[in-house]
Order: C-alpha cells, then sequence, then structure tokens
C-alpha cells in the first residue's frame, strides 16, 4: 500500500519560520540609526554675546547680516515652470556667492504655507552642491551667506 503525501509538513515549516523572518526584516533586530542630513536651527537665546563664537541665534544671524548686500528671492507659487525657473534663479545666486566667495552678501530664500516640502530639501542639497558652508533656517526663510576668502589668497 501507497503512503499518502504529507502536504501538512511544508505547511507548518512555513508557519513557523514566516513571522521569524519578518521579524528579523524589522527594526526589533536592527538599532542601529542611520542620518544622512542634521540640521542644526538657531535657536531664541534672551542672553546673545557677540563675543562667544559657539553661540548660534537668530539675533547672532541677524546681526551679522546687517551690513551686508542682501538678495532675496519669494517663493510664493508652486506651479511648476515658475518654480523651476525660481530654483534655477536660485541656483545660480547660490553658484555665484560660491565661486567669488562673496562674504559681503546674503542670499535670503522666503518659503510660505504653500511650498513643499521637496522644494525645502532641494533647497538643502543645493547648499551641498554648491559647497556654501555658512547658511540658516530661520523665520520661513534660508540665510545663505557667502563662503570666507581661503588662506591662500
Amino acid at each position: 500500500m501507497r503512503r499518502p503525501k504529507l502536504i501538512w509538513e511544508p505547511l507548518v515549516m512555513s508557519l513557523l519560520f514566516i513571522p521569524i523572518f519578518i521579524l528579523h526584516d524589522t527594526k526589533f533586530f536592527h538599532q542601529e540609526e542611520v542620518s544622512c542630513l542634521k540640521l542644526y536651527l538657531p535657536r531664541n537665546d534672551p542672553g546673545y554675546n557677540k563675543r562667544n563664537t559657539l553661540q548660534f541665534t537668530e539675533q547672532g544671524v541677524l546681526a551679522d547680516i546687517k551690513a551686508k548686500r542682501k538678495t532675496e528671492i519669494y517663493l510664493t507659487t508652486y506651479e511648476p515652470d515658475i518654480l523651476a525657473q525660481q530654483m534655477d534663479l536660485i541656483m545660480l545666486e547660490m553658484q555665484r556667492l560660491s565661486f567669488y566667495n562673496k562674504s559681503n552678501e546674503v542670499l535670503i530664500v522666503h518659503l510660505n504655507a504653500n511650498t513643499r516640502f521637496y522644494t525645502f530639501v532641494e533647497l538643502i542639497n543645493m547648499t551641498i552642491k554648491t559647497r556654501i558652508k555658512r547658511w540658516a533656517f530661520m523665520r520661513d526663510a534660508f540665510y545663505y551667506l557667502g563662503n570666507e576668502l581661503p588662506d591662500y589668497m
């Protein structure tokens, strides 16, 4: 007499191992944290001291840009054509700041309530592409300060 096929063995094995594989792929086993960008925002500190260079406050940034030439761009729309032209203009201005080391100029990009998160991230990516090291995000605007002249100049 022939022995019947056992279908329940693969079924039981799969029922045992599928939850283990699912748990293995979740954060239950992986406790490491991955960060690709750290964003430091200026804080409102009532005890601002101009001589303390370690403080990163709104008053410090505003005092630093007070005597500088300002170029302001307002992102007021999210129509694709106009936004693309505005982003190209911002990129050109950032490249100019970076290339000429214009430390006496400030580019201010104002955002509004309709600005999408993609635009916010794209502006941060532009700082990385153009290698602008001094910038701040405060009061719904990006403040891009030109890099200082290198030591060899």
